[in-house]
């Protein structure tokens, strides 16, 4: 299987060869003759072929004395990058030595021959010496890829020497390349990035954004707009206003933060009036999924019920509900909460019944400043959610917190591997999974996605065993099939040439149940058995899975912690509705006592208020589990359970 710990060193040095193309019109003119420039392209070109050894050997017949400065120190960078690529570290750094010795007539070369050098400590693990050999590298005169590279070595030397501010301003450049938010979002330094951000004070904040204003990157752009968010969390709603217009005015040409200010602007601006005791229910209730509806509705009528009788012996104002049918489609439900909030002045949402209405549903009630339950899993970045949604079932942050958990770790193990659907729930989980990793020092083997439409699994299960052959495999599977072709005699239908690489401890699987199902028996038809699969919460409340827990042995998911169902609720339930609750209806009673929890004996006059009040508690409870706000976002603490002989059983008491 492809190891994906790949080294930085070896992408600086493919740039470091791509430098014979570095330079421009004037420096060629002025420094390096046409007859050299053509030698070095007939080099490039025994490089390009394979042939590193030929190279060398070329670059060292010419003759130094017939060269000028510039070609000197550009002939021993070359040979420097080459000796790299075999891997004789100790010959590089001499040979940037000697390059340097000549090289101060090009800025473009001697900086780039700085951090070569760098780099090639960096290799031996000097790092005093790669940090001081970065330091007088200039990366404003490296082209964009190298100075890339540059801001990404020299994050790991201040990360290493405890250098924050330096580690921060390091990742803002490395990530200056970026044009999209999404690919901002999406990158697994990002978030450390924006977590040292948040950490600091107001000032501090503004004082960072600052020191790039010569640079006007997305990065920065959108560092900034995040500032502007926290100062209105922070309560100051004036400042607020005055930054997000210095933004619109600084980064007018990023159009993405423009729109987002236009947004948070209209929040801000936005009628504040708000009715604390009215909560929106938006469901499906006609069409395919009216049945599913129907059922959720059941347990927030149930929790609604408690929860007003127990308000009107305090004499507190009972809760109302306004239900609405969201069609199961989630543009008609981001609809229909515009207009309770607008008719209503409604103070929170309960929906989301399924991940497809859910995002857009969420998306509505932030802009308006509604609390907004989901019953269902947001499929969305994790930097685009805030403490105004909470994810019933757990969210994709609770449940890889709880994979990359020591606990989860210790009996696991610390090498994984994911197998995840091309989608935009399958991306929100790669991106959280390898962030998680990366801070749980996690080796990460395997990475393959595969086609949620497809009914059979087998070759992107193949590509993730290896069994796609590179020619190393390709060698190995002509020595194998020659043994083979001499057993004449087997019983056996199907050989598996090659064996399958397991390298991984584990397996991440956030696929749904009846993927699984499919997925699960690939591996064993490539003979890799007894792996450790571990899925999402629907893994629990499959039937078909827990039939397939007979088979396989080491089926586990991410569940919530499931309290003892309270009593008086079974029977209260089975009195009024004539039938037994399950999973949805306990989940969605849940939705009903946290919205009214948050409501609790509290009275809000505004818009903000509200939102300051939501802020400012730390945790909830409900039947199915406890959520614990962390870092702005609540997070569901969770169990790693296992399917066994037809039964969910916690791994750890």
């Amino acid at each position: 299987m492809k190891n994906f710990r790949l080294y930085l060193l070896i992408t600086i040095f493919l740039v470091s060869c791509g430098g014979i193309q570095l330079l421009d019109g004037q420096s060629q003119s002025n420094n390096y003759r046409k007859e050299f420039l053509s030698k070095i392209q007939t080099i490039k070109s025994q490089y390009s072929s394979g042939n590193a050894q030929k190279a060398i050997s070329s670059l060292n017949s010419m003759n130094d004395s017939l060269l000028w400065p510039a070609e000197k120190a550009f002939k021993y960078n070359l040979i420097g990058v080459l000796f790299f690529s075999e891997g004789k570290i100790e010959e590089s750094i001499s040979s940037f030595d000697t390059a340097l010795a000549t090289s101060d007539v090009d800025d473009s070369l001697t900086s780039q021959i700085y951090l070569n050098m760098a780099s090639s400590y960096y290799k031996l693990d000097f790092k005093e010496k790669s940090y001081s050999m970065l330091m007088l590298a200039n990366y404003k005169y490296l082209k964009k890829k190298e100075a890339k590279n540059y801001h990404f070595l020299h994050y790991k030397l201040a990360k290493s020497k405890g250098k924050e501010d330096e580690v921060n301003q390091s990742l803002v450049r490395y990530l200056g390349t970026l044009e999209s938010i999404n690919e901002i979002r999406s990158n697994g330094h990002f978030q450390p990035l924006l977590e040292s951000f948040l950490k600091m004070t107001s000032n501090e904040r503004a004082d960072f954004v600052r020191k790039f204003d010569d640079e006007k990157t997305l990065v920065v752009a959108y560092l900034a707009y995040l500032n502007a968010e926290k100062i209105y969390y922070e309560g100051d709603k004036s400042k607020t206003k005055d930054y997000l217009d210095w933004i619109a005015d600084t980064y007018s040409k990023h159009n993405e933060v423009i729109e987002m200010i236009k947004n948070f602007s209209f929040r801000l601006d936005t009628d504040e009036k708000i009715d604390p005791y009215s909560v929106g229910v938006v469901l499906p209730l006609t069409g395919k999924k009216a049945n599913f509806g129907q059922r959720a509705l059941f347990g927030i009528d149930s929790a609604l019920k408690s929860i007003n009788r127990r308000r009107a012996k305090e004499k507190l104002t009972p809760i109302k509900i306004y239900v609405k049918d969201s069609q199961g489609s989630g543009a008609v439900g981001g609809h229909v909460i515009k207009e309770l909030v607008d008719d209503k002045h409604i103070a929170a949402v309960i929906g989301g019944l399924f991940s497809s209405e859910a995002h857009q549903e969420y998306l509505e009630s932030k802009q308006k400043g509604v609390f907004f339950v989901s019953l269902s899993s947001v499929d969305m970045p994790k930097i685009s959610k805030d403490y105004l949604l909470l994810e019933i079932r757990g969210s994709i942050e609770s449940q890889i917190n709880q994979i990359f958990s020591e606990q989860t770790l210790n009996s696991l193990g610390r090498k994984a591997a994911i197998l995840y659907p091309s989608s935009k729930r399958g991306q929100s989980h790669l991106d959280e999974f390898w962030r998680k990793a990366t801070l749980a020092n996690v080796e990460v083997v395997g990475v393959q996605e595969y086609s949620e439409d497809s009914k059979d699994f087998r070759e992107p299960v193949k590509q993730l065993l290896g069994l796609s052959f590179s020619r190393g495999r390709q060698e190995e599977r002509e020595i194998l099939s020659e043994i083979y072709s001499l057993e004449d005699k087997s019983s056996v239908k199907r050989i598996q040439v090659l064996g399958p690489q397991v390298d991984f401890d584990w397996l991440y699987l956030p696929s749904f149940p009846e993927q699984a199902r499919l997925i699960v028996p690939s591996f064993s038809y490539f003979d890799a058995f007894k792996v450790n699969f571990i899925g999402d919460p629907s893994w629990g409340e499959s039937s078909q899975l827990m039939q397939e827990s007979f088979k396989f042995e080491n089926l586990f998911y991410v569940g919530g912690e499931l309290n003892e169902v309270n009593t008086s609720f079974y029977k209260e339930f089975i009195k009024v509705y004539k039938r037994k609750p399950k999973i949805l209806e306990v989940l969605s009673y849940d939705s009903m006592k946290v919205v009214g929890d948050i409501i609790s004996n509290k009275s809000y006059d505004t818009r903000e208020e509200f939102d300051h009040g939501v802020k400012s508690i730390s945790e909830l409870e409900g039947m199915t589990g406890k959520w614990v706000q962390t870092d702005g976002l609540w997070l569901k603490n969770m169990q790693l359970m296992m399917l066994k002989k037809g039964e969910a059983k916690k791994v750890h008491e």
